[in-house]
Parts: structure tokens; sequence; C-alpha cells
């Protein structure tokens, strides 16, 4: 009997051993294209999506403002990146500041990290494109890719 479930096992683990692996290339991703002017929208969507709270209305148009710049980089990204997919995520309203509080001053290891301001993160299961890739699309300043929404 013990040898019978052992065979078994083995014979389990061939057949799926054997079966081909599925490639994330063959899945295709629908890219989000924000219009900027349906950005008022998008922010208020967002505000309540994200439970967004600001101390006033100034501090409100200046993360609306880092939210428009947030907008525009998703279209840029997504137009020039064959393999991930960017949206927006919980840091979308977050100014080149707060990104750099939040992240610290400096980013060993990752040169020009917050050179342009900016902190992009893929959708959630989307390919993650490396450091390197990410240089290469915004022109030797590097964003930090994040995997979380």
């Amino acid at each position: 009997m013990r040898f019978i479930s052992i065979v078994l096992v083995f014979v389990v683990l061939a057949i799926v051993n054997a079966a081909p692996a599925v490639e994330n290339n063959d899945v295709d991703y629908i890219k989000p294209y924000y219009d900027t002017n349906k950005a008022p929208e998008l922010f208020e969507k967002f505000i309540k999506d994200y439970n967004k709270k600001y101390k006033d209305e100034a501090d409100k148009q200046v993360h609306y403002q880092a939210f428009v710049k947030f907008l525009k980089k998703i279209n840029k990204f997504n137009a020039i990146s064959p393999d991930t997919v960017f949206d927006i995520n919980y840091l979308a309203d977050y100014t080149e500041e707060e990104m750099q509080n939040l992240f610290g001053l400096k980013s060993r290891g990752i040169p020009g990290l917050f050179k342009s301001g900016s902190i992009l993160c893929p959708s959630v299961a989307r390919k993650v494109v490396s450091s390197k890739k990410v240089s290469e699309l915004e022109g030797n300043a590097t964003s930090q890719v994040l995997g979380f929404q």
C-alpha cells in the first residue's frame, strides 16, 4: 500500500512538471489612458476610493496638481512600456516633497530616484519592470516601482 502511494505521488509530480507553463506574455492587459480634462472627476473618485482627507482647500489644490502630473506620467509610461500596466494608486496625489519624506532623502542604489519626483506603481498582478527598464523609459532618471495599489 505504501509503495503504491509513493508511486502515485511520483506520477502526479511527473504530470504536473510535464504540463506547459503559462506565460504572462500571452495575457493582454488593457492599459488605461486618462483624459486630463476629466481630472477633476477622477480626483474626486480617487478621494472617495482612497478615503483621502486634506487640511483645507489650498492643500486639496496642491494634491490635485500632483494628481494631474501623476495621470500624465501614467499615460506616458503606459504608452511606451510594452510589459507593464501603470494605474492610479494610493500615492497618486503625493507631492515630490511627500515622496521624499516617505522614501527618505537618499535613494541608495537607485541613482536619480527623485530627480523627476516620480513614483509610479504598476497595477497589482502585472509584470514589474526592472530599475534598468524604468531608467530607460524616463531617460536616466529612475522611478521607484512598487507592487502596491
